[in-house]
């Protein structure tokens, strides 16, 4: 079994990939857009030296590209495909936290707002006294 102890490191992995989108390839036959993304992922594993990562990227034309690079059963050595999934751990925070802030700035949301107010689908969270706030103060 894997345990992800550089789980910042696939984050890493995947902001470090973005530049490679911009970045002009001067080659006589330049390489698609995938084979440099698992190019650089494949970089980055070996350079961190982290288990496995995966990236999928939706492209503005709709076109779906996702690469893997290293194993999903390090000790088996069973490669890690595109249909693996990774635990993320709490990293999901950031960018609800990120998404949220924007709301509240739009003024869609309140920090104050209890959550049962977003929520009251929710049987468990009816009587929670729990506000926004406080949840993202968590995060």
């Amino acid at each position: 079994m894997i345990t992800i102890s550089r789980l910042p490191a696939l984050l890493i992995a995947g902001s470090i990939l973005a530049p490679v989108v911009a970045q002009q390839v001067a080659e006589e036959q330049p390489r698609s857009l995938e084979q440099r993304f698992q190019a650089r992922l494949d970089e980055l594993r070996t350079a961190n030296g982290f288990p496995g990562a995966s990236l999928a990227a939706v492209l503005a034309d709709g076109k779906t590209i996702a690469v893997s690079s290293g194993f999903a059963d390090v000790e088996n050595e069973v490669p890690l495909t595109s249909e693996d999934r990774l635990p993320s751990g709490s990293t999901g925070k950031t960018y609800v936290l990120a998404v949220f802030l924007q709301l509240v700035d739009e003024g869609k949301v309140g920090l104050d707002d209890l959550l049962s107010k977003y929520l009251r689908e929710e049987e468990w969270f009816l009587d929670s006294p729990t506000t926004t706030r406080s949840r993202c103060a968590a995060c």
